[in-house]
């Protein structure tokens, strides 16, 4: 019996009929001077570069001198990114400009260690995200020293964490995490063969409602998801290492009426409700502890003097809305 082949699709380039270009004087393609033959940039690999051989377009040649363990940049540039991430600032505080107009490293050891334990490790992000984690410097708290302070007032040698608010995609899956509404499917993809009516709103709505994680939502750059939009995400036509995190109406607006965070909450409060504490169940769900005193006291009257005919739900959904707004769920300490 012929066993069953899965197709496996990439996009990808592929060969033409490779030429090399006139140059075009003062920019105007109808008037060409001479050949400019096929090779990388001399700024970046020198006069002496090997001849990229006939017949091919030279796209293997880049591809394998980007990734060669020799060449310094890349490294340094996915290492950077990567810190960033884990920290919200770059080594290389300027993340999309590593030449002369941007920043310099606040600490060049460290980069090139990094580096090079990228290299080592066969390029392999997973283990620098494992490397990194581990490390004591990204364990450490939000709590402030006030002697360090004194020190470092902007914290550039990292003696404490940088407090952070989840990103966009973040707080999204978090939402569908902790209320069970999460898909947690992996692999393939949700666009259809036939999703080139890809303007058409309904469509775009219909991919937005699933429940796999942010990864696997279509980002189009004429329709971006609403609640992306809201906490900052990225312009899909730019290019972006360095995301913003800004403090607009819209995000508030978004966390108390959007359907998103309404059925989170409803799921939430339903959970909560089956137990034999529903206000500790609910406070651990979503901040991971329990209610102080005070809390208690103000969440029970919230609850008492909530609407019973309000067609938002009731007081324990309400609450788990107010939770899921707040900055203790929204900021990472």
């Amino acid at each position: 019996a012929r066993s069953a082949i899965t197709e496996k699709r990439a996009v990808a380039v592929r060969e033409g009929e490779p030429e090399d270009t006139r140059v075009h004087l003062r920019g105007n393609y109808l008037t060409l001077g001479e050949d400019a033959p096929r090779h990388f940039p001399v700024v970046l690999a020198g006069e002496q570069q090997p001849p990229i051989p006939q017949g091919q377009s030279g796209r293997l040649q880049l591809a394998k001198w980007i990734a060669d363990p020799d060449h310094p940049l890349t490294a340094r540039v996915m290492m950077n990114r990567l810190w960033r991430w884990h920290f919200g600032q770059g080594i290389v505080p300027s993340t999309d400009n590593f030449g002369r107009l941007g920043e310099a490293p606040t600490n060049q050891k460290l980069l090139d260690h990094l580096a090079v334990k990228f290299v080592e490790r066969g390029w392999s992000i997973k283990a620098m995200q494992r490397y990194i984690m581990a490390s004591e410097t990204y364990q450490r708290s939000t709590h402030n020293d006030p002697a360090c302070a004194e020190i470092d007032p902007s914290n550039s040698s990292l003696w404490r964490f940088n407090r952070r608010r989840l990103d966009a995609e973040e707080v999204r899956d978090s939402l569908l995490s902790i209320s069970g509404l999460l898909d947690d499917q992996m692999f393939g993809q949700l666009l259809t063969d036939e999703f080139g009516k890809y303007a058409d709103k309904g469509k775009l709505d219909s991919y937005w409602a699933s429940r796999r994680r942010a990864v696997y939502l279509p980002i189009m750059r004429s329709g971006v998801y609403d609640a992306f939009v809201a906490f900052d995400f990225a312009d899909p036509s730019m290019i972006d290492g360095d995301r913003k995190a800004s403090t607009v109406a819209p995000q508030s607006l978004f966390m108390m009426n959007g359907p998103l965070v309404f059925d989170a909450a409803t799921a939430l409060a339903g959970k909560a409700s089956a137990t034999d504490d529903a206000l500790t169940d609910l406070y651990y769900r979503i901040l991971g502890r329990a209610p102080e005193a005070h809390e208690r006291n103000a969440a029970d009257a919230f609850i008492t003097g909530y609407p019973s005919d309000s067609d938002k739900g009731d007081g324990l959904q309400a609450l788990a809305r107010v939770l899921l707004a707040s900055n203790e769920f929204l900021y990472i300490e």
